[in-house]
């Protein structure tokens, strides 16, 4: 996936619609179902409650192996809004419809939560709101809400992209700007926790000041 992506930048706009749809669509959502698969086969021989200790490390690093595998189609996703643009406006719909929906609610884990804001900082940052506009506010709504959340990874993403939409969508950002200064004033506030990782805490924070500085140019 890593080399789909580069060839993806390097060759710029190179695909149509139709192979967009036909080609990079199925083989993404293949991807990932097979992931989500794997992961869940892992978690059901966990919960046998047979598994040896060094079987339960191997599975621990197996499922980071598919979080970091979710990272890569959402860059590859990215790639493809950066490149293409309108062509991927189905591909952008159907994402929202069938993996974001799902992806953003609360009761999902923090990493299908994680997978989902980042297919939304990409929207934001490389396709664009101005191209989505009949989901662009949800989308808005998920940022604002995960900007808060106890996962210092969630808010770091959210950050994130509440910086990037004040830098390359100034007059949408403009109308929630306020609403996102002010849950970045919250997420600024909370302290690091004694068993979180300091450097994932850390670069969370720099994500806050960063987006709050994307807020003071406007």
């Amino acid at each position: 996936l890593e080399s789909i992506k580069e060839n993806i930048y390097t060759a710029q706009r190179f695909l149509t619609g139709d192979e967009i749809k036909t080609i990079y669509m199925p083989r993404l959502v293949e991807v990932l179902r097979d992931s989500d698969k794997r992961k869940q086969e892992n978690e059901q021989f966990k919960q046998q409650g047979e598994a040896e200790q060094e079987e339960i490390e191997l599975i621990e690093r197996d499922n980071q192996k598919e979080d970091e595998l979710h990272e890569t189609v959402a860059q590859v996703c990215g790639a493809l809004f950066a490149t293409h643009k309108e062509l991927t406006l189905e591909f952008a719909e159907f994402l929202y419809q069938n993996v974001l929906v799902q992806a953003l609610q609360p009761t999902s884990n923090d990493k299908l939560i994680k997978f989902g804001l980042l297919i939304v900082s990409n929207l934001i940052e490389n396709l664009g709101l101005g191209l989505i506009p009949h989901f662009s506010n949800q989308l808005l709504e998920a940022v604002n809400k995960y900007a808060t959340h106890n996962s210092s990874e969630l808010r770091q993403v959210s950050a994130y992209s509440i910086g990037v939409l004040a830098e390359t969508n100034p007059l949408q950002f403009e109308s929630i700007a306020l609403i996102c200064l002010q849950e970045l004033k919250k997420a600024i506030e909370i302290p690091l926790k004694s068993q979180e990782h300091r450097l994932k805490y850390f670069k969370c924070q720099d994500n806050i000041v960063a987006a709050s500085v994307s807020y003071t140019h406007l």
